[in-house]
């Protein structure tokens, strides 16, 4: 695949996502529910296989500063989920728990 090619999946992508989304508004049809996600991930993969071919418009990427988060990203993935249990566990006094949100929600109206 050629730049252009690449270029245009993204835009394509996203333009069948709003048809679907008009499809389901309109026949309450659940194809939205399967194909959207997958648009979506198309239309991300153009982007990044543009990103790591060094496509012009994307150039702002390549700056120090977003190369030294790209190469964290992992870690603060992989950290995130205790440092939210145990803020969990000391804002709301339990355990952590990602089965259910109700704890939360009542903690978060005014």
């Amino acid at each position: 695949m050629n730049e252009t090619h690449l270029w245009l999946l993204g835009p394509a992508a996203m333009l069948a996502t709003a048809a679907l989304f008009l499809h389901r508004h309109l026949t309450g049809n659940s194809l939205f529910l399967v194909l959207a996600p997958l648009l979506a991930a198309a239309a991300c993969a153009a982007y990044v296989l543009l990103a790591v071919r060094g496509w012009r418009a994307l150039h702002c990427f390549r700056g120090a500063g977003w190369r030294c988060l790209g190469s964290i990203s992992n870690g603060l993935y992989l950290i995130h989920q205790p440092v939210a249990g145990a803020l969990r566990g000391l804002v709301l006094g339990g355990r952590p728990d990602v089965g259910t949100c109700r704890s939360s929600r009542s903690v978060l109206r005014p």
